[in-house]
């Protein structure tokens, strides 16, 4: 059986933040403590947020726009309205291809860094590989940035 790791990244392709869960819980069950994380680190809770499909009920939806996120999107929200979610067809829809573009991330930490599969033993062992492949993949996403910066302003 294997564990769930949760991501939270931006736009940059960085990694903000990474829980590692023992087994698999279900989605549902992480979207507020998730969010509560993010307020914890952070001081605030995001003014918009993106879940994949198995985060949405409408009681999540409810519970992450009383904590002061404008727009909440779920990719694949069946039941719930595009407008409940976003406060516009546009937003909801740009949300929408942030959290696609977040599947490339993944799949980047598990091509490119091994995430797809852990070799190492026990709990800390995974704990620590896991860790390890997204400070590796920061780290180069970081040196590539800078590469790309200082080629273009030459």
């Amino acid at each position: 059986s294997g564990h769930k790791i949760a991501l939270t990244t931006g736009p940059s392709g960085l990694v903000f933040d990474c829980v590692i869960y023992r087994g698999s819980p279900n989605d549902k069950t992480l979207a507020r403590p998730l969010m509560e994380r993010q307020r914890d680190i952070y001081g605030s809770v995001p003014t918009q947020i993106a879940f994949d499909g198995g985060f949405a009920s409408a009681e999540n939806l409810a519970e992450l726009k009383a904590s002061g996120i404008e727009d909440v999107v779920f990719t694949k929200a069946r039941g719930i309205p595009t407008a409940d979610m976003a406060s516009s067809r546009s937003v909801y829809e740009d949300l929408r291809d942030f959290r696609a573009g977040i599947e490339g991330d993944i799949a980047y930490l598990k091509n490119g860094f091994g995430l797809g599969r852990c070799l190492r033993r026990g709990w800390e062992g995974f704990k620590a590989f896991v860790w390890s492949c997204v400070l590796s993949a920061n780290l180069f996403t970081f040196a590539r940035r800078r590469r790309e910066r200082e080629r273009a302003s030459t």
